[in-house]
């Protein structure tokens, strides 16, 4: 790719200092969340096509699901540790479950040499839902760690719904994870119920728990998701749980390609991804899953960088910078000259070079009339067709 690919970020923008990191560890839940939201389901073509891909751009962990509950995805595990794949495989036990033996052993079998132990730690699931003591917890999290510590590389805990757990239980089930020999933890907001500021703080608290690397898992019920991301790696957090196009449980996760950006570009903190496949990875996911990506999402939407008011396309075709912070061929996407009742002249005319047709004077002041007409009384957007359609009467190659 050549070098006029355009960055034009905030001046305000600085390298954030220690505790947060040169580097992030992304840790993929695409093959995992995504299943877990309402409208998607995987073949294990689709999830094994997906895994490849993120290998293919450089992430660096990917959790495959729960091979103890659901026999495909020890499958994928089991396919993809053979490939001898880049990235490595993280696999989930659910210990709050009956089955919480069975799954260990399931996934100590799989390939996956990363275990993710979950436990629900709050009352409202603990308690309310499970039926179970805190002291009982805690019995449950010391047998599953010590039972799961030999199978695998790496244990990490996550004390489920942890922004939710009264502060002096998790001090205690932590301490407990520690004595069994935990690698890493998760701060997990597992219903999007905490506000940045909260995510910080408790990241500040649970780095006074344990020196062991921390990360962050978070849901975007209340649209923070993207924000708690950032203030845990603010804080230091080191693994980050992120889904392709944002896609996950209920109203979803961080989004890989959101995360990737934000880093790499606002705070130059590295994730070993190629940024410039991020596009191809979100239409991968949303070919797979059935789950369009939406027109304007952010960095990777068809029309995330369309540009449609005259004076802003004036602005954009004489100094892209003007109106886009960074090129979109950093994140593999392209510009788009969007046409409506507000276009002028310019956009008409550009539109009209890429289809091979310079236009001016009474031919370009027609086109540019007839396509605030069309616009008007059609509604929607002017797409390719509907330009070539009003193109072609200027040019009297169509009849009115």
């Amino acid at each position: 790719m050549s070098d006029d690919r355009h960055i034009s970020l905030s001046p305000l923008n600085r390298p954030v200092d220690p505790p947060a990191p040169a580097r992030v560890t992304l840790n993929d839940c695409t093959l995992r969340e995504a299943e877990q939201g309402a409208a998607v389901n995987f073949t294990v073509d689709g999830k094994l096509a997906i895994a490849r891909r993120l290998a293919d751009i450089g992430v660096g962990q990917i959790q495959i699901g729960y091979p103890g509950l659901t026999p495909d995805d020890g499958v994928v595990t089991g396919t993809l540790a053979a490939e001898g794949l880049g990235p490595r495989l993280e696999v989930v036990v659910l210990s709050y479950l009956p089955s919480w033996q069975e799954q260990i052993q399931a996934c100590g079998t799989s390939g996956g040499r990363i275990l993710h132990l979950v436990y629900v730690t709050s009352d409202v699931r603990m308690r309310d839902a499970f039926g179970v003591t805190r002291q009982q917890a805690l019995e449950r999290i010391r047998a599953a760690l010590r039972q799961a510590r030999p199978l695998f590389d790496v244990v990490a805990f996550t004390p489920a719904d942890t922004t939710r757990t009264d502060h002096g239980f998790l001090q205690e089930v932590l301490a407990v994870a520690e004595e069994e020999g935990a690698d890493r933890y998760y701060l997990a907001d597992s219903c999007g119920a905490a506000s940045p500021v909260a995510v910080r703080r408790l990241m500040r608290e649970m780095k006074g728990m344990t020196r062991k690397p921390l990360g962050i898992h978070a849901h975007d019920d209340f649209g923070l998701a993207m924000a708690n991301v950032v203030a845990a790696v603010e804080e230091g957090a080191v693994f980050v749980d992120t889904v392709v196009n944002g896609l996950g449980d209920r109203t979803g996760n961080p989004a890989l390609e959101e995360v990737v950006a934000a880093l790499e570009f606002l705070y130059g903190i590295g994730t070993g991804v190629d940024t410039t496949r991020l596009c191809e990875i979100s239409q991968l996911v949303a070919d797979i899953s059935g789950a369009p990506v939406p027109f304007n999402k952010a960095l990777v939407g068809p029309l995330a960088y369309a540009h449609k008011l005259e004076s802003h396309v004036h602005a954009v075709l004489a100094s892209p910078p003007a109106f886009e912070a960074m090129d979109p061929r950093w994140v593999g996407n392209r510009r788009h000259i969007a046409l409506g009742r507000y276009s002028g002249p310019e956009a008409v005319a550009a539109r009209a070079r890429e289809a091979g047709v310079p236009l001016e004077g009474e031919r370009l002041e027609r086109l540019m009339q007839m396509v605030r007409e069309h616009a008007g009384r059609k509604g929607g957007l002017l797409d390719d067709g509907a330009f070539k359609m009003l193109l072609d009467r200027v040019l009297g190659l169509r009849s009115a």
